[in-house]
């Protein structure tokens, strides 16, 4: 009896990871699945960790190709269809000003914009948070994950242009998709498998088929 109140005491005392997941979109709804199964095969233990998913765009009928949707979804919002499908929290906004983050502790940066990024890294190395940042571009993907790397380490990762696909243009008006946002969306989970266990993970994986 004495050792349920010292274990029940001890969950108690853990820290709440709260997770934000930012961007629905190619990689965002991938991992948002994994995290679901992971949470089925009881991997991700609900009594200690909250995942909300933070996006303001729609469903395109684009996006039904290549993106974790289905037809019905279509002009609906990413967070909401996501939020509910998996029952997560979730916001329908954007991510624009530090005090946007602060609720968070834990971030799973799938957007498609340096901006939101920079924003991400800056906030957590100012206040010791972790993030796990996935990109992909076609066949192609690669996770960051905060380690000891410096602001300037990280910007040297980022790219000087606009916002990007997960997709390669040519490829898709030619009317071909490749996967690369579907094979990163596992590699992140494990990367937050880890850090919630506690054990290491690499600083950057990539990989090219």
């Amino acid at each position: 009896m004495q050792e349920m109140s010292i274990y029940r005491k001890n969950i108690r005392k853990q820290k709440m990871n709260e997770i934000a997941l930012i961007g629905a979109g190619g990689i965002g709804s991938e991992l948002a699945e994994q995290l679901y199964k992971l949470i089925c095969k009881k991997q991700i233990n609900l009594s200690n960790t909250k995942i909300t998913v933070i996006d303001d765009d729609v469903v395109e009928i684009k996006n039904k190709l290549y993106q974790n949707f289905r037809k019905e979804d279509i002009t609906k919002h990413k967070a909401r269809v996501i939020g509910v499908r998996y029952n997560f929290d979730y916001k329908i906004e954007r991510i624009n000003e530090d005090k946007d983050l602060d609720p968070y502790n834990i971030f799973l940066v799938c957007v498609d914009n340096s901006q939101t990024r920079l924003l991400v890294y800056t906030h957590c190395l100012e206040k010791n948070k972790f993030f796990i940042d996935g990109r992909a571009e076609g066949k192609s993907y690669a996770v960051f994950v905060k380690k000891n790397q410096t602001l300037e380490d990280l910007k040297k990762t980022l790219g000087k242009g606009g916002p990007t696909s997960c997709q390669l243009k040519q490829r898709l008006d030619d009317g071909m998709i490749d996967l690369g946002n579907v094979m990163i969306a596992p590699k992140m989970a494990q990367c937050l498998l880890n850090h919630l266990r506690g054990e290491s993970n690499i600083s950057m994986y990539s990989a090219t088929m």
